[in-house]
């Protein structure tokens, strides 16, 4: 008898469950959804649309149609993430965790630690479809330290030079013997040269039509 009531109550349990199971419903996605990404046309570079898609914030936390990493926007670190969804950085490095490789491979430093050289890879692609290679690399740290107004990872104090050391492998030579300040290499965002050669005031104009190497474009 006992057995029989054990059976019927497990019999019932189990068909509670089964139209419980049923019963919920269950969460879809759909296979035609995707982020809204605004394209500017060839003849303006406003965002007066409803489909724009922007990473930037000001300090006060509100939207701001500006995609400029040397704008001063870019200095918080919670900014720098959201921006280096366009622009990739060296590697990222956040919350103590381990490097993980975005435009550099690896890295490594000189046994007095105060040479530290990145591998960078290669097939990278900007979101134009042009080529990023070591070059690109050179020509962003060499474009920050000579323009300080650009300069917020303060890497002027720190660097004293960079140089192409190989044919994917670009080579920071430190003022003095640490690893402190690796987090401001790695971090910096690595821009498209043709975008902003012969801009002379680089942290004063507002970019809407980025070009960069990251999973994101504006």
């Amino acid at each position: 008898m006992l057995k029989t009531k054990a059976f019927r109550s497990s019999t019932v349990i189990m068909v509670l469950l089964v139209i419980l199971l049923f019963a919920v419903p269950t969460a879809t996605v759909s296979q035609n959804s995707s982020a809204k990404i605004f394209t500017p046309s060839s003849s303006t570079n406003n965002t007066s649309t409803s489909q724009a898609f922007y990473l930037a914030v000001d300090s006060y936390g509100s939207f701001t149609p500006d995609l400029n990493p040397f704008s001063g926007i870019a200095s918080a670190p919670y900014e720098t993430t959201a921006l280096s969804l366009i622009y990739q950085p060296l590697m990222y490095l956040m919350n103590g965790e381990s490097p993980v490789p975005a435009v550099a491979s690896s890295y490594h430093y000189s046994a007095n630690l105060t040479n530290l050289t990145f591998t960078i890879k290669t097939g990278l692609r900007y979101s134009n479809g042009q080529p990023l290679n070591a070059s690109d690399v050179l020509f962003t740290f060499n474009y920050i330290l000579s323009n300080s107004v650009i300069d917020t990872h303060g890497l002027s104090s720190f660097v004293k030079g960079v140089a192409m050391t190989g044919p994917n492998m670009i080579s920071f030579y430190l003022k003095n013997t640490q690893y402190t300040d690796l987090y401001n290499i790695m971090s910096q965002p690595i821009i498209y040269p043709p975008q902003w050669k012969g801009v002379s005031n680089p942290g004063g104009i507002t970019l809407t039509n980025p070009i960069g190497s990251g999973p994101f474009m504006a």
